[in-house]
């Protein structure tokens, strides 16, 4: 035969019986339902073939019997034969439910009888770290909590991953068992070492020192090892605090470098002995990330060099370390010589209660970020790259161009754009441009060609102006040092704030336009898509942008004794906020309903509700124990205001009342 014809009529015939075999089959299924029609009978066989490496595949045609036939030696290979043939004969893409893809159905699809083999890949453990997963874990699908996490796993499994952190805390522990289930190998957070359960957690009424309580440490490790055993995992060793923080905050014992890195070498090596009693050539790793990066750079730590040594970006990246508080070393992150195992723990999605991005996409170009990895592999990282994803949805875009890189593609920002943009969005003219434009246009707060903002930005800064004009309306707030080094007090900080603000208003603005332009012009099918995506994100950095500008420009006017300027235009601010918020409610429509509902990390909504704090703190400060000057500036005529026989007419105004007012009659005391 010259192709084998895949139509509703192909059925599908396995010797291959295992959970995450049959999930892959399913999920094929499900592809061909979507996308073809009934016709003749044929046949796909599954079949195991010692011979072929871990995780290939080859697809090979039966001239006489008319079928398809898969060979591999494992689940996965199995698993990516059948998603290899979905994503290039049906076009079902790895992102097609994330992306809200439109799958065509069609007669039948036409495979030419050739053989198929499987891709190199860079990297031999590929994968996501689903992190910081506030909207996921409140979400359903029709109802079902767990199938966003399945949706997840198969979305990475069609992009040719083959390892996940399945959760934070808590989640990692729920849905491990269903990662497993459906082929993927499983590894831990850098600060849950084994997946044990977190010492506070099992002793809530004892201090987490391994000093005083090391067998009851020990203890959680052997349960956790006993727990997983039997799965394939990826063993993170090391030692941190409850939390992601140091031990030594609640161990001061250990107060020199030498003794803490005498203490999480010495654990590294007995957690990899519990194991290894227990799991035969155990496969094991641990990060290089925060304090451990610093200790091992001064040599302190001791670490096989059968251990994959995991280093991590800044969160921004860039294969430097991570900013901690207003300490920015930037020690670069990568494998110091040549030889032994290494890995990456890189972020598309970063929290860090400063500037990163969460709900928004990575600010830097896909450019930077395939120079940053592509320069790892070069240095020695070819065994490990895990990807923080967070909620998925809003980072499809930086994802896609990742697995592309594990597979060994060039990618650069512009023929990615217009690849990802021709999946999803069936090439509409202008929609790449918005993808390569909202990357160019981020603003810089730094020097460095990483440091650009995310949307986290607008909201902590919004947060901590406002909470210092709460708490002392004059002196520095010391959360904002790390952006405002010199400063002496609030009223210098907000003018260097207004300042990066201001340097980056323009390009901001560009892609906002350009994207309400796109919106506007385009036909129902995609638009919905597009207002949900890029511009959504376009939206949260404009009015961010807008609102924070607004938090500074209200407590310029405070400082220079305009009170009922400022209480205006903290109102206004506010509102910005609140409309972030109704921009990401809006554009959950169909299976996405409520996927924003529990936006609590950066939490747009609650900045609105500080910033009225601001207002009723203003109000306080400058309206008169009466708390009726204002509203008679407001609502009396200009003849009526000064003759104050009664104090008040009508029922004091609450803060909300008296904006709305203002913004009704828009005088120049309070709107110039």
């Amino acid at each position: 035969m010259d192709a084998f014809e895949l139509n509703l009529k192909t059925k599908i015939v396995s010797n291959v019986n295992t959970k995450p075999v049959r999930y892959a089959v399913e999920a094929f299924m499900r592809d061909m339902s979507k996308t073809l029609t009934e016709k003749n009978e044929n046949t796909i066989i599954l079949a195991y073939d010692s011979s072929i490496g871990a995780e290939d595949y080859l697809v090979r045609f039966s001239q006489d019997d008319q079928a398809m036939n898969i060979y591999a030696s494992d689940d996965l290979g199995f698993i990516y034969a059948l998603f290899y043939i979905s994503e290039t004969f049906m076009y079902v893409d790895p992102f097609w439910f994330w992306m809200d893809q439109t799958i065509e159905k069609r007669e039948d699809v036409l495979i030419p009888a050739q053989d198929y083999y499987s891709a190199p890949q860079k990297l031999r453990f590929r994968g996501w770290f689903i992190n910081d997963e506030v909207l996921i874990n409140s979400w359903s699908i029709d109802g079902d909590k767990e199938k966003p996490w399945v949706m997840a796993f198969e979305a990475l499994l069609r992009c040719g991953g083959n390892m996940v952190i399945p959760g934070t805390d808590k989640n990692a522990h729920i849905h491990r068992q269903l990662a497993s289930d459906m082929g993927l190998w499983v590894t831990q957070h850098h600060a849950e070492p084994l997946g044990a359960q977190m010492f506070a957690r099992a002793y809530p009424d004892l201090t987490p020192a391994f000093s005083a309580h090391a067998d009851l440490y020990r203890e959680l490790w052997r349960k956790a090892v006993d727990e997983q055993k039997d799965s394939r995992i990826v063993w993170n060793l090391g030692f941190r605090g409850q939390g992601d923080s140091p031990f030594w905050i609640t161990d001061p014992s250990y107060d020199t470098d030498k003794k803490r890195g005498a203490l999480i070498s010495q654990i590294i090596k007995e957690q990899y002995d519990i194991i290894a009693e227990k799991v035969k050539d155990p496969v094991c790793c641990t990060n290089i990330y925060g304090e451990m990066a610093g200790l091992y750079a001064k040599g302190f730590i001791d670490i096989d060099e059968n251990i994959i040594k995991v280093w991590g970006d800044n969160g921004f990246g860039k294969m430097v370390s991570r900013r901690r508080g207003g300490r920015n070393h930037r020690t670069e992150a990568l494998p110091d010589k040549p030889g032994g195992r290494h890995g990456i723990y890189y972020h598309v999605s970063f929290y860090d209660l400063q500037a990163a991005n969460h709900i928004t996409m990575f600010p830097n170009t896909v450019d930077f970020v395939a120079e940053e990895l592509n320069n790892a592999f070069e240095r020695g990282v070819k065994d490990y790259l895990i990807v923080n994803c967070s909620n998925i949805r809003p980072h499809a875009y930086f994802l896609d161009a990742i697995r592309r890189i594990w597979f060994g593609e060039e990618v650069s920002g512009e023929e990615h754009s217009e690849k990802f943009c021709g999946k999803y969005f069936d090439y509409i003219d202008g929609v790449s441009w918005c993808y390569d434009e909202y990357s160019e246009n981020m603003i810089p707060y730094g020097e460095e060609e990483d440091e650009h903002l995310g949307e986290q930005f607008y909201a902590f800064t919004a947060r901590g102006i406002a909470a210092q004009w709460l708490r002392d309306s004059k002196s520095r707030n010391g959360a904002l040092d790390w952006l405002c080094e010199g400063e002496t007090d609030l009223l210098g900080q907000v003018e260097r704030i207004y300042e990066i603000c201001e340097s980056g208003k323009e390009g901001i603005e560009k892609v906002y336009k350009r994207c309400a332009d796109m919106s506007a012009e385009m036909f129902e099918g995609k638009k919905q898509l597009f207002d949900a995506t890029i511009f959504l994100h376009a939206k949260i950095h404009y009015l961010g942008l807008k609102g924070l500008m607004l938090v500074c420009d209200a407590y310029k006017a405070f400082a220079a004794n305009r009170g009922m300027r400022a209480f205006y235009l903290l109102g206004s601010a506010a509102e910005k906020f609140d409309e972030i918020d109704a921009a990401m409610r809006a554009s959950e429509y169909g299976v996405w309903k409520d996927f924003y509902a529990n936006e609590c990390l950066v939490d747009m909504k609650f900045t609105a509700y500080i910033i009225r704090c601001a207002m009723s703190a203003v109000r306080a400060a400058k309206d008169g124990n009466g708390y009726c000057g204002w509203q008679r500036i407001v609502t009396y005529d200009k003849a009526d205001r000064d003759v104050v026989l009664i104090t008040n007419w009508e029922n004091r105004m609450k803060d909300d009342e008296l904006y709305l007012a203002m913004k009704q009659k828009n005088d120049p005391i309070w709107s110039e």
